[in-house]
């Protein structure tokens, strides 16, 4: 990035949303930075997590390598971090064998010639590190055994399956073209594979491991990661070869799913590089309805998509091959917008003339309906029920009448037996506010210490947070957010701590007051929740005659003290 000084800080243009005047601030001193542009802040962790895709173990990593720092081993979240870094090698050990297998050996030969007669050169082969697996039962055992690795760690790295019938382990894959799979950190995760003979099935893939989950993986991320950051947008294919041939073509920014249904999880990799994706999907039925189911991932995270359609059912790979680079791109160039292409075909496979049945139009309306309702943002729903509309010739109110129903059979689904819920809602977000509250205003300390009981508050990380926060100013160290970051590792605490990071500073007329009134929302809802214990108590008949009076009468009191509360909320917020 390119940094100017500002002042006692650095400003500079943001890499994680468009701008053209900085709003991008680095604090030096604190050793944060914020975005006031798009909202994202955190410390130098926070800032290669999102830049580069990490949690915060690799970040950490990263950095550590960097900087030439020696790490003591320790344990993360998931499986040990020794026990990761002995399944990276062991991938890496298999990618290699896979690899020399294909371009050193004789037993190569078929899957290279078939590799070659799909077009890719040799450098492609070697970019890619392709390969092939032998056909045999226990090649890949042996050649472990040989260098002393475990068939238990090549078991759990999903090299090695076990028949069912007995505890006998071999080979998983077998006379098949091998597709190292890598992160963005070009570590081999897992493989792809394509049987060269009549085995099923044609494709398969690396089962799910401590490293590897093709619901959450895409082909060829680490060579497009760079290309990601300079052109902002994605392109996803169906296939490996579909893939290779679109990087080999010169378009470094393709990635392709791993035979499974692009999912919300893709879409939230995506957005950490990229502003907008191209779905580029097979043109036979089943591509295409792959790519309309698929524009409902991308509405829920509301990134904008587009569908691209390659022409006379051609496949990415073999437009390349066939019709060139310019052609493709034209192609991608064309792409529609993802609503507009599911409308389309959703009106596209409705029967045509008398068979158009009012239920017909109906149900390919509530497909597209359905999409909308996923939408999180009411102004973009308004906007793509005016497009239905003047599509369709449907009057609007009809078409939000139905979208409405759906949106309600939605909040029914989520929503908790208890209407109480919405002002439990509101008391975690006091608590929060508190946690914000008293990291930028630490004069407040003393109030939430003799105004609160931690064991009020229902959000553990938030909690955690606070706690640590009073210790520290308990013992005269600093405790802003810059500080609290710099002592968490835990992802879901820096998740809480990373939208209250603000360099700049911020105004509130009387704290002490702010603090008040959020201690004051967090104790009515305690009050509350007491009432409603008791009332349930009592309707299922856990509480003895004689003393339902008594139970009765408290239950009162906790409901008149909750009332009191909002209301005095109310009057000062007035």
């Amino acid at each position: 990035m390119s940094l100017k000084k500002a002042g006692s800080g650095f400003v500079g243009l943001c890499p994680f949303h468009r701008e053209k005047t900085p709003s991008f601030h680095v604090n030096a001193e604190r050793q944060i930075f914020k975005c006031f542009g798009c909202g994202v802040g955190g410390d130098v962790f926070s800032f290669v997590m999102k830049h580069d895709g990490l949690n915060f173990p690799e970040a950490l990593q990263q950095l550590a390598e960097r900087g030439h720092i020696d790490l003591p081993q320790s344990e993360f979240s998931g499986a040990p971090r020794g026990e990761k870094a002995k399944l990276y090698d062991v991938n890496k050990w298999a990618a290699d064998v896979y690899h020399r297998c294909l371009v050193e050996h004789a037993m190569g030969k078929q899957a290279l010639d078939y590799l070659l007669g799909r077009g890719l050169t040799m450098e492609t082969i070697r970019q890619f590190r392709l390969g092939y697996s032998p056909d045999g039962w226990d090649g890949l055992a042996k050649g472990a055994t040989k260098r002393k690795i475990s068939h238990e760690l090549l078991q759990m790295a999903g090299l090695l399956t076990s028949n069912e019938r007995s505890d006998r382990l071999y080979d998983r894959f077998r006379n098949r073209v091998m597709f190292p799979i890598f992160d963005a950190q070009d570590r081999v995760i897992g493989f792809g594979a394509r049987a060269l003979d009549d085995s099923e099935p044609k494709y398969l893939n690396s089962p799910e491991t401590p490293l590897f989950s093709k619901g959450r993986t895409f082909y060829g991320v680490d060579r497009a990661r760079q290309a990601f950051r300079d052109v902002k947008r994605a392109v996803i294919v169906e296939g490996y070869m579909d893939a290779i041939a679109a990087h080999q073509y010169g378009f470094a920014y393709v990635v392709g799913v791993l035979g499974t249904a692009l999912s919300r999880e893709h879409v939230q990799l995506l957005r950490r590089y990229v502003d907008e994706a191209i779905l580029l999907f097979d043109a036979d039925n089943a591509g295409q309805s792959s790519a309309s189911r698929s524009v409902d991932a991308f509405a829920v995270e509301e990134m904008p998509v587009r569908v691209a359609t390659l022409p006379d059912g051609l496949d990415p790979d073999e437009m390349l091959k066939e019709r060139g680079a310019k052609a493709f791109s034209d192609c991608l160039d064309a792409a529609v917008d993802g609503f507009a292409f599911k409308l389309e075909r959703a009106l596209a496979e409705l029967p045509a003339g008398a068979d158009a049945s009012s239920i017909a139009r109906a149900k390919a309306l509530d497909d597209v309906l359905g999409t909308l309702a996923l939408l999180p943002n009411a102004v973009t729903r308004s906007q793509e029920i005016k497009r239905v509309a003047a599509r369709t010739g449907i009057a609007e109110w009809t078409l939000e009448e139905r979208l409405n129903t759906m949106l309600e059979g939605q909040r029914r689904r989520v929503e908790t037996a208890r209407p109480e819920e919405a002002d439990a809602g509101l008391a975690r977000d006091a608590e929060e506010e508190l946690l914000f509250a008293l990291l930028h205003y630490p004069a407040i300390a003393p109030i939430i210490r003799e105004r609160l009981s931690l064991e009020r508050m229902e959000q553990p990380a938030v909690k955690a947070l606070l706690k640590q926060a009073l210790e520290l100013a308990e013992s005269g160290q600093p405790f802003g957010a810059a500080e609290l970051l710099a002592r968490t590792q835990d992802e879901a605490l820096r998740a809480v701590i990373e939208p209250m990071v603000e360099p700049e500073s911020h105004n509130v007329e009387d704290p002490s007051v702010w603090c008040r009134q959020l201690v004051g929302r967090i104790e009515a809802r305690t009050h509350q929740d007491a009432g409603r214990k008791l009332h349930d108590q009592i309707v299922a008949g856990r509480t003895s005659p004689a003393n339902t009076d008594e139970e009765l009468r408290a239950r009162l009191t906790a409901a008149r003290e909750a009332q009191r509360l909002r209301g005095k909320l109310e009057l000062k917020k007035q």
